[in-house]
């Protein structure tokens, strides 16, 4: 699929069976990032000393007010592990306390790092980019946010959202997102980009996109991702973007192209960006295949 880049909870650490797979992962190429809800206790932070090696990163989730207190314990448990801190607000509506800063807020990043203590604990940010929001222009922003102050960006692309929308307009919407936010990561090799959650969820009253369903068999987004990173394995440069109604699209560089993210089907020509298709391959990006001249899904253009 080419998803290397991994969270988990930090007590997965703790677990000798999980460890030793994250290990294998590991030796592979993977890059587990664990994550508590402020300083771990018991197996959980005997397990960070003993075995944070295999991990890339040591996410820790706490709110913004709690900082100054944690910050002397964060740098004496995290060894030679990297830390991100995931600063989230009590009075921020969102379905969790783990989805970070908003992408624009470099005022509060550099608040947090003036703090004592805060250079010696801290080796990134964490910000959340919701499923209303363009991911490639909210990590854009999430860059500029850190940009000169020592640390990385960390993004966690959200799908959990309460009202449902018609089944085809939220895949849609889901799928353009993936493709957006993965074109995103493959552009930006300084940010760590994470898909939430990775497992689609229906409860009625909370839903959420994901890469596979509840038996972990693919779903589009799954093949999205895959499509993706085969056709761009050394990456890509992103140029203008552009929109049209709902319709939107990515420009690229490196190699020459364009990411085509139509909300509905549209015609492609009132894509304004989409190049003609004598010189270039279209890539319909959910299954592979040269994309029908009615564009059904995102699309990925670049020149033969």
């Amino acid at each position: 699929m080419g998803v290397r880049n991994l969270r988990v909870p930090l007590d997965d650490l703790a677990d000798a069976e999980t460890r030793g797979r994250m290990a294998e992962l590991a030796a592979l190429g993977h890059r587990f990032t664990a994550y508590s809800y402020g300083l771990p206790k018991g197996a959980a932070r005997q397990a960070l000393s003993d075995h944070g090696h295999i991990l890339s990163a040591w996410e820790v989730i706490a709110p913004t007010t709690s900082a100054p207190g944690l910050l002397a314990d964060i740098a004496a448990l995290k060894g030679g592990t990297a830390v991100l801190f995931n600063a989230y607000r009590a009075d921020v509506k969102t379905f969790s306390g783990s989805h970070g800063l908003g992408a624009d807020e470099r005022g509060t990043v550099e608040a947090l790092l003036a703090l004592d203590g805060a250079k010696a604990a801290i080796d990134g940010l964490v910000f959340g980019i919701g499923w209303r929001e363009a991911p490639v222009p909210a990590m854009i922003a999430a860059r500029n946010s850190v940009a000169g102050l020592g640390v990385m960006a960390a993004v966690h692309v959200q799908f959990a959202h309460r009202k449902p929308l018609d089944q085809d307009e939220t895949a849609r919407h889901d799928d353009n997102r993936i493709a957006e936010a993965v074109l995103g990561a493959l552009a930006h090799d300084d940010m760590a980009v994470y898909l939430d959650n990775f497992t689609g969820i229906d409860r009625g009253y909370y839903f959420s996109g994901g890469l596979v369903d509840g038996l972990y068999n693919p779903l589009s987004g799954a093949h999205i991702v895959r499509q993706l990173h085969a056709a761009l394995p050394d990456g890509c440069q992103i140029g203008a973007m552009n929109k049209n109604g709902n319709d939107r699209s990515i420009e690229l560089r490196e190699p020459d192209g364009a990411l085509l993210l139509p909300a509905t089907d549209p015609d492609p020509a009132t894509l304004q960006s989409a190049p003609s298709r004598a010189k270039t391959r279209w890539i319909d990006l959910a299954s592979g295949n040269t994309a029908p001249e009615g564009l059904i899904g995102p699309t990925l253009v670049i020149l033969n």
